[in-house]
């Protein structure tokens, strides 16, 4: 019994086939894992912005314990230091005020969306 020409030249098709699919997935492997290992660049921490960071949030805790408030030098609100919108204001437009009531003499009025800022409340 011999094996027909055509399943001979089947079978090595098929053989063919199998060995480039093992070659194309022993390279691909071998770059992922060249990627992977590949020398990467250390991370540098800058401690200073972290003490610069801690300053500043001390700064506004003593701020809100003198129950002061902050408004914009474009604005025409302003906020409690905890307030979402106080947060927003960069650091070079802020404006202090010692207590509500300087700020609106300033002619400022309480954000709406600062909770203890309500217009009854003083």
């Amino acid at each position: 019994m011999s094996i027909p020409q055509d399943a001979k030249k089947i079978n090595l098709i098929v053989l063919i086939s199998i060995c480039v699919a093992l070659g194309l997935m022993i390279l691909f492997g071998s770059l992922k894992l060249y990627a992977f290992t590949s020398k990467k660049t250390p991370l540098k921490i800058d401690s200073t912005s972290i003490v610069d960071q801690k300053t500043s949030e001390n700064e506004e805790t003593m701020a809100v314990k003198n129950g002061q408030v902050v408004a914009s030098k474009t604005g025409k609100k302003y906020h409690l230091l905890d307030c979402p919108g106080a947060k927003t204001i960069a650091e070079k437009n802020r404006v202090y005020f010692e207590n509500r009531e300087a700020a609106e003499k300033a002619g400022l009025t309480p954000a709406a969306n600062c909770r203890g800022l309500t217009a009854g409340q003083k």
